[in-house]
């Protein structure tokens, strides 16, 4: 993005309530933003997290791997449902019950871990 295109966006991350912040974007060293809370690249719109110790960037690693992981699962649970729909097949249905226990694991996982990293 062009400087004067980048000054424009950061005028109105601060005209809506938004915070310029002293860190820069890892890929395009543009000054990275925070607004309503989420911290981004106002250049490239990458997604930032920031954290202070290696520690946290594994745990902050390991929270958005999980989070990943039960999107592709409802996302599979979801068009198991609709091919349920279609024809009630026992293949599907066993299909439907071993997405749900992923799921569940993945919570349970992801539990622990949010446990683990507020000790």
């Amino acid at each position: 993005m062009a400087e004067k295109g980048i000054e424009k966006v950061l005028a109105e991350v601060l005209k809506s309530g938004g915070d310029i912040l002293a860190e820069v974007c890892p890929s395009c060293r543009v000054p990275l933003v925070k607004v309503r809370g989420e911290v981004y690249c106002p250049s490239c719109g990458r997604r930032v997290l920031l954290v202070k110790t290696d520690y946290e960037a594994v745990a902050q690693r390991r929270r958005l791997i999980l989070e990943e992981l039960e999107d592709v699962l409802l996302a599979q649970l979801d068009k198991a449902t609709k091919m349920l729909r279609e024809e009630l097949d026992e293949e599907q249905l066993r299909s439907i019950i071993y997405i749900l226990d992923a799921l569940k694991r993945a919570e349970d996982v992801k539990r622990s871990v949010v446990g683990i990293e507020q000790e």
